[in-house]
């Protein structure tokens, strides 16, 4: 039977769902997860928690990690996770930037879930590396957002292609673009200082 909170967003529309994953783009990102058979999975950016919900459904032997900034949102989610009954989720509050890192220390990241500030993809993506397992998953939301080549999102879709570690591909033109990659070789990557010489 399917979660009642799923279809209660299911086919919905909001003012603001321009900055949402849509609900097919939710269950892609659940089913890849689910797929690699993934234990600790990190979203940035939980927004409405469709994502969310959906990675918890699909994949109840991992722990999700999700992250939210925004005082209202962290209200609602922490409701409506509360009543969803799923138990993996993680709610983390607080700047990304700041959190991710404390939050997955000393973890194996095995799937990522990029949507959140979209300035921030690439700090976030920097604060994985070292943190993801042998063969992880990395996708990035909004890598078609707009036909501005300078775009944040799209250059980080761009950054994450033609990133020597990972293969990708670009998915759902009609959605903004979803970039997915994946980690190559058991090789670790340890996170390059940023700065000067």
């Amino acid at each position: 039977m399917r979660n009642p909170i799923i279809s209660f967003f299911q086919n919905r529309t909001y003012k603001t769902d321009d900055i949402s994953a849509k609900h097919h783009i939710a269950e892609l990102i659940a089913k890849l997860a689910r797929a690699h058979n993934a234990k600790i999975i990190v979203e940035t950016g939980t927004f409405r928690g469709l994502t969310t919900l959906e990675l918890a459904k699909e994949n109840p032997q991992a722990t999700i990690y999700t992250f939210e900034i925004d005082p209202k949102i962290l209200r609602q989610t922490r409701i409506l996770f509360g009543i969803s009954g799923h138990r993996n989720i993680v709610l983390v509050e607080g700047d990304v930037m700041k959190t991710l890192p404390q939050t997955i220390a000393g973890k194996s990241v095995d799937f990522a879930f990029l949507d959140d500030a979209k300035k921030n993809y690439r700090m976030n993506f920097e604060n994985l590396l070292p943190h993801l397992s042998d063969s992880a998953l990395v996708c990035a939301h909004d890598t078609n957002f707009r036909p501005n080549d300078i775009d944040d999102a799209i250059q980080f879709g761009k950054y994450l292609a033609n990133h020597p570690a990972f293969s990708a591909i670009s998915v759902d033109w009609s959605d903004r673009g979803l970039t997915i990659a994946q980690k190559r070789g058991s090789a670790r990557i340890e996170k390059k200082p940023t700065g000067g010489i």
